[in-house]
């Protein structure tokens, strides 16, 4: 069964393709994906990935926020500022994509804390399923490369053998911090001195999630 938020994304999926007056081929063939595909997220069986959620929201004439959320209003105002925002490369090997995003500021606000500022944000796609449920492959994670508060619990990407590497990070000491590594047979945490390893950029917040687990 569609969880209750699905349905929701559905709902507005459909009822703003109806005002547009297309038809799901039209839809489907505009976001480049199958017609099926299009069915199955207005029937909340699937759900859109991030990078086509904003492109939906361009296609169908509303906000990202509206369309993913339902919290900001359908219209999108002309004029919003946007922000180019990098890509960063996380988990497994290299995957050939974007190297950066244009998304709506405010958008990207309803995630940050009123005082949080806009600089060194970034995005990163989780290509392995590490944490879950907190994360899966294909989520699209909003990172800080820089500015975040050394000592501040969360989630980080640090320099990895291949690419940057998803940890937790639950206690920093004045010389060292326990870090929980996500490996094939779970979760494995360790103490490792600071100079160990290298923190590449903190998460903030999941800004989508490309499938239902």
């Amino acid at each position: 069964m569609p969880t209750p938020l699905h349905l929701t994304i559905a709902a507005r999926i459909k009822s703003r393709r109806e005002a547009l007056g297309l038809n799901q081929s039209a839809l489907a063939n505009a976001a480049g994906v199958s017609r099926s595909a299009a069915t199955q997220w207005e029937l909340g069986l699937t759900s859109p990935s991030f990078e086509k959620t904003v492109l939906l929201s361009e296609l169908l004439e509303c906000s990202p926020e509206w369309l993913a959320f339902g919290s900001k209003p359908v219209e999108q105002a002309n004029g919003n500022q946007h922000l180019q925002l990098p890509n960063v490369t996380h988990g497994g090997a290299h995957r050939d994509g974007p190297k950066s995003f244009s998304l709506d500021a405010d958008f990207i606000a309803s995630f940050l804390g009123s005082c949080e500022s806009f600089e060194h944000l970034a995005t990163a796609t989780v290509e392995k399923n590490d944490f879950a449920p907190h994360f899966i492959a294909g989520d699209r994670l909003l990172v800080r490369t820089q500015g975040w508060v050394l000592g501040l619990d969360g989630f980080y990407l640090i320099n990895g053998s291949k690419s940057h590497r998803l940890v937790q990070i639950r206690y920093f000491g004045s010389e060292e911090a326990l870090l929980t590594f996500a490996v094939n047979c779970g979760p494995v945490t360790q103490k490792l001195a600071l100079g160990d390893f290298k923190i590449v950029a903190h998460v903030c917040a999941l800004l989508g999630r490309s499938r239902l687990i």
